[in-house]
This record gives structure tokens, C-alpha cells and sequence, in this order.
């Protein structure tokens, strides 16, 4: 999911900007599954909202059983690669 990213307000012991993620709104997702991606959106209402995906169709995404895990990629800077 890819996700705006701001600056906390404050620095690391180091002196160094703290970055903060933005995890509410919109955003575009991509699902990786048995070897294929699906590109949709993700929704989330809130700091405490549950997270909706849909395809770019406005389908429900579903994530398949399994072992999951999220990656919250910084818009504009980020980057995906993945090979087949």
C-alpha cells in the first residue's frame, strides 16, 4: 500500500527528522498472489478503521489465507520491484 509520509515534529537522539506514515485515506495497493499482482486501492477511515481494499474496478479485494504481511511504501519516493 502506498502511503503519504510526513515529518513527526521531532528528531531521533541522533538529530536526525522523524518521519511519520500516514495510514488514513486512500491510497493505491497492490496484492501479490501465486505469482500474479492485482492493482486496486485501499481505504482506511481513520487512525482506528478497519482497511478495505477494492480491485480498480470497485470490487472487493480479498486477501487469500495464509501468511500475510503489509508493506507501507511511501508515495512518490518508494519502490516496488518483484519477479515472477
Amino acid at each position: 500500500m502506498r502511503v503519504e509520509i510526513g515529518d513527526a515534529g521531532y528528531r531521533d537522539p541522533a538529530g536526525y527528522p522523524v518521519p511519520e506514515t500516514k495510514f488514513e485515506g486512500t491510497g493505491p495497493a497492490q496484492l501479490f498472489h501465486d505469482g500474479k499482482v492485482v492493482q486496486g486501492t485501499w481505504t482506511k477511515d481513520g487512525l482506528t478503521g478497519a482497511i478495505k481494499l477494492e480491485t480498480k474496478k470497485g470490487e472487493e479485494l480479498t486477501v487469500p489465507a495464509g501468511r500475510t504481511w503489509i508493506e507501507l511504501v511511501p508515495q512518490g519516493t518508494g519502490n516496488v520491484t518483484w519477479a515472477k
